[in-house]
């Protein structure tokens, strides 16, 4: 009898805490689905999220969402991009932000829309133009609300990424300096970005930067 009675209450003791487990996983269930009925305070379609790359840094992520419309802005230029989040807020934070700042506006008032200013980024990423022609496109760009390929076109400037155009320009500028090629030639490295500069200047700053100095030091000799 006490064998029976043991496994009897093992039995009940199975039983209750599996309706306990039931009554608990029940419980958990019906607050969940109440949760989710619960009014958060705030329309839904009042709410913007943010893709923010883990690349930035904490002072541009606060930059960037500092208001709803900033936020939208960069969120919609990175979306035009295709990526390259890091230029985007560099741009949005910089040029833009300076721009917007001159003409006393906010960025609800742009004169250059998300996909504007990401169509001159994807020049700066493509190679077309060099980061510093872009500044000077960005200014034409504000100024005219026009598009940056028209610009660039308009203008001619294309970044000049043929090689033997730019060994030209490297000879005649060494050509027109002996002075400071012999100069840097004994020993004052610190030359080298004179030459850079030179070149630069002759090609109207147009010329490829990666490509003048790796030009540069080979005809130097490094």
């Amino acid at each position: 009898r006490k064998r029976l009675w043991g496994r009897n209450a093992l039995v009940v003791a199975q039983v209750a805490a599996s309706l306990m487990l039931l009554t608990a996983c029940f419980l958990m269930a019906r607050a969940f689905r109440q949760s989710t009925l619960q009014t958060t305070g705030f329309a839904r379609d009042h709410l913007l999220m943010v893709r923010l790359d883990p690349r930035l840094v904490q002072y541009d992520a606060d930059v960037l969402t500092a208001s709803r419309e900033l936020a939208s802005y960069y969120e919609s230029t990175v979306a035009a991009l295709a990526g390259e989040p890091k230029l985007a807020a560099n741009w949005v934070m910089g040029d833009l932000a300076a721009a917007l700042n001159k003409a006393g506006v906010e960025i609800t008032a742009s004169k250059l829309s998300p996909q504007q200013l990401a169509g001159l980024l994807k020049r700066i990423k493509d190679g077309t133009i060099s980061g510093k022609i872009a500044k000077e496109v960005f200014e034409v760009m504000w100024a005219e609300s026009a598009e940056a390929d028209a610009v660039i076109e308009s203008r001619g400037l294309r970044q000049i990424t043929d090689t033997s155009a730019i060994e030209r320009a490297i000879d005649a500028v060494m050509a027109a300096n002996p002075s400071q090629l012999a100069d840097y030639r004994a020993g004052k490295e610190k030359l080298f970005g004179f030459f850079v500069g030179q070149v630069m200047k002759a090609s109207g700053g147009k010329a490829n930067p990666q490509a003048v100095n790796a030009l540069l030091k080979s005809k130097l000799g490094l």
